[in-house]
């Protein structure tokens, strides 16, 4: 279904309510547009081929360490992190890097799984554990 259809059918619903209030079907047909015109923005910004390099940031800030990562990134990133580097206190920022068009990015065990960041995602299953690897590295390296 194209977004403009959407778009039509979300209007349809409005014109077609009757009590002046915002109908449940009006509502989830407005939440699908959304959906659909902010997938199309992610498409367009996203570089074409099979790979893209996500930029992570690590760096010391006193005692602490930094890690900007790129996307929505599920909570098991940081808490790995923290698990294999109990001596570190490690600050996670998400979001960074000018990386919004990578969206979620979720756990393989979640990859397939209908939730609705999955739907969203657009890196392969297994890069947020490619991210954990990498930045586990990394750290081990400036330790």
């Amino acid at each position: 279904m194209s977004f403009a259809s959407l778009e039509a059918d979300a209007l349809a619903l409005k014109e077609s309510d009757t009590d002046g209030a915002e109908s449940v079907a009006y509502r989830d047909a407005r939440a699908m547009s959304e959906r659909a015109r902010r997938a199309i923005g992610r498409c367009k910004s996203t570089p074409d081929g099979d790979t893209y390099i996500a930029k992570v940031s690590v760096f010391r800030w006193g005692d602490a360490v930094v890690v900007g990562a790129p996307g929505e990134l599920y909570s098991v990133f940081q808490t790995e992190l923290r698990r294999r580097h109990p001596a570190l206190t490690i600050v996670v920022v998400t979001l960074s890097n000018a990386s919004a068009e990578l969206a979620y990015i979720l756990p393989c065990e979640l990859c397939g799984s209908g939730v609705y960041q999955d739907d969203l995602m657009i890196a392969r299953p297994g890069a947020l554990e490619r991210m954990i690897d990498a930045v586990s590295e990394r750290l081990k390296a400036i330790v």
